[in-house]
């Protein structure tokens, strides 16, 4: 059992172990455990049950070439100390995490990480899900993950998701039919000013390629003012709070990864995009979020892009007869429109569906002057705007969550015409004010930004 050998070999290794609610980090050197063939660290979850009766997800953490080392319990250190098994120090995760470590730092190639992965399989087979087995890497980890991509094994075909972060996927462009065959789910994390090789075109041509296949199945988030280090941001989700960039990249969006995003963090998107869902859920949150550059409301232009929790895979789609939804459509995870519009405010019932079940959610879809203005949803995030109508120069935002994230807010009005207004923190912890001086009576709609990226608007009228 996999308990008589952990503890029999104890006393061999060198652990860092949590309380209480904390998981168990520990390093095992290279043919130290049933011949691994490689050292790495493992982390086991808070309560881990090693009998058999409860299975676990398994997540690979390949590191950088900085952090290579021939797997010995001094060189270890370099891994154990850093990024995700630093965080897993002071944090829980319901996954177990094994972060093997390479002595070439480029991971010679597939074999070298698939004997690994080979092997612990067969070591973890009592508790590892099979359905539910993830792989990340970054930098020169990712090359290892990109190597398995164009080598399409068996043992790569049981993975349901790869994470790659500030990696180069030029070589793999042609291999991206295998990501849909497979069934599997890639989240690219990227740094805007990250440098040759690994410049951002050399990313978006693999999530252009997927994304035109299956836009469900792609994600690539870029993030502005920061370069190599993009990793950082993924497993602790500080991504969320981090600018990013909102523009199409060759044509193809990126997503935009933020406090509202339904799956809540980078672990519940793993699980949720596993061959096995983890007690699989229907979906219950949708969001819709606006695309960048959308100037006109012209037949064919994508309004926003979709995206759910629950269970994957999950289609969208827009029940006939309800409000305004024969005026739209779906293409993959975007809502289109299907005829011309007028200026206006239009209502859509979108649909998600997967194997747990269906949800459905209605969402306002604001034009002016033949452009869209912005997606209404507010209230469903927990924010109230009031008063509503407001007959002062006031504006106040409650929120009946955790507070909002923003920096910046702006009105627009009907016309389309955008003005910025003062955002002051009011003496609740949970509200800001917001100065409506020199803005005339009407109807606007109020777009609240962080880092120029849109993370809520609602519609508010002014007497």
């Amino acid at each position: 059992m996999l308990r008589t050998m952990m503890l029999a070999a104890g006393l061999l290794w060198l652990a860092t172990a949590g309380f209480a609610q904390k998981g168990t980090l520990t390093k095992v050197p290279e043919k130290t455990r049933a011949a691994n063939p490689k050292g790495y660290v493992e982390y086991l979850p808070p309560g881990f049950d090693d009998s058999g009766a409860k299975k676990y997800p398994v997540l690979y953490w390949l590191h950088g070439l900085n952090d290579a080392g021939m797997g010995t319990a001094s060189s270890l250190d370099k891994i154990l100390n850093v990024q995700i098994c630093q965080w897993l120090k002071t944090h829980s995760a319901d996954f177990i995490v094994l972060a093997p470590q390479d002595p070439s730092g480029y991971w010679n190639g597939n074999a070298s990480i698939t004997n690994f992965i080979t092997w612990a399989t067969d070591h973890y087979k009592a508790v590892i899900e099979p359905g539910q087995q993830h792989l990340a890497g970054l930098s020169a980890g990712g090359y290892a993950i990109r190597d398995m991509i164009v080598a399409n094994s068996d043992v790569y075909k049981s993975f349901s998701t790869l994470t790659l972060m500030s990696t180069n996927l030029a070589a793999a462009v042609p291999k991206v039919q295998q990501i849909v065959d497979n069934k599997q789910y890639v989240w690219i994390h990227q740094g805007e000013d990250d440098v040759v090789p690994n410049l951002v075109s050399d990313v978006a041509g693999f999530h252009s390629a997927l994304y035109k296949l299956d836009a469900t199945r792609a994600r690539m988030t870029v993030y502005k003012n920061l370069g190599h280090e993009a990793w950082e941001c993924v497993y602790n989700a500080q991504g969320m709070n981090t600018a990013q960039v909102t523009d199409a990249i060759n044509g193809t969006p990126c997503y935009q990864w933020n406090k509202n995003d339904p799956d809540g963090d980078w672990f519940e998107w793993m699980k949720a995009c596993g061959k096995t869902p983890m007690n699989a859920t229907a979906p219950n949150v949708l969001r819709l979020s606006a695309m960048p550059d959308v100037s006109k409301a012209i037949v064919n232009t994508s309004v926003g892009r979709i995206v759910s929790n629950g269970a994957r895979p999950t289609t969208f789609s827009l029940p006939a007869g309800i409000t305004d939804n024969a005026k739209f459509k779906i293409a993959g995870d975007q809502l289109i429109i299907a005829e011309t519009l007028t200026a206006g405010t239009y209502t859509v019932t979108i649909e998600a569906k997967n194997s747990a079940g269906s949800f459905r959610q209605e969402f306002s879809i604001i034009l002016a002057e033949g452009g869209v203005v912005g997606i209404e949803g507010a209230e469903r995030q927990g924010m109230i705007v009031h008063p509503n109508p407001v007959q002062g120069s006031t504006l106040y935002i409650s929120f009946n969550r955790e507070p909002l994230r923003f920096d910046a807010a702006e009105v627009v009005s009907t016309t389309g015409a955008r003005r910025t207004v003062p955002v002051t923190s009011a003496t609740a912890k949970n509200e800001v004010t917001l100065a409506l001086d020199n803005i005339p009576a009407g109807t606007y709609i109020l777009r609240l930004l962080k880092g120029g990226v849109l993370v809520l608007q609602q519609r508010f009228i002014r007497y």
